[in-house]
């Protein structure tokens, strides 16, 4: 496996340098709560690792900031709207610590019926990167706490129906539109 490099995210597609396949526990974790779906889109696809891991039945809508194949919709989410399409899912794995206004994003994401999305919380490591026993190996553009991401989603009109835990600091959560 590859060491996950130094990002800045300052620059469209220049984050993507990390992506390997350390990622794919996330990719299976959230697509076994995607089984019977039969379209899903993928916001911030990368690898498309997901894909993978989705029944063969399901079609699979790829989205990202560079193009990936040929089906991948353009989309820079610090830049633009969340491209709206018919599925029965949106997916956001490893993405939003890289979005500059996520109460934007989840307003957004309530034109779709469900959304899976990771998170990765401040935790244990950033006090290890803080008191310098750790090296920084990313940038992120927000942090928020479990807590004051709850307060966000409940604010932005979304209502967790389950989470999960990735690994210590990520957590992947099912959100759908707040009813009433």
């Amino acid at each position: 496996m590859e060491p996950v490099q130094q990002l800045t995210g300052s620059e469209p597609g220049e984050s993507w340098a990390a992506l390997n396949t350390k990622w794919e526990r996330r990719a299976q974790l959230a697509a076994e709560w995607l089984r019977g779906e039969r379209v899903v889109a993928d916001i911030g696809c990368g690898l498309m690792t997901l894909e993978g891991f989705l029944p063969k039945s399901s079609t699979y809508v790829p989205m990202d900031v560079v193009r990936r194949d040929a089906r991948t919709i353009l989309v820079d989410l610090n830049e633009e709207k969340i491209p709206v399409v018919a599925c029965d899912a949106a997916v956001l794995l490893g993405v939003l610590e890289y979005v500059d206004d996520l109460e934007s994003i989840f307003a957004q994401l309530r034109l779709f019926p469900k959304t899976l999305f990771s998170y990765n919380h401040i935790s244990f490591n950033d006090f290890l990167w803080i008191a310098g026993l750790r090296p920084k190996l990313v940038t992120w553009r927000n942090r928020h706490t479990k807590s004051s991401l709850r307060r966000l989603l409940r604010s932005s009109g979304l209502q967790i129906i389950r989470e999960r835990l990735i690994r210590v600091g990520e957590k992947l959560y099912e959100v759908r539109p707040a009813l009433g």
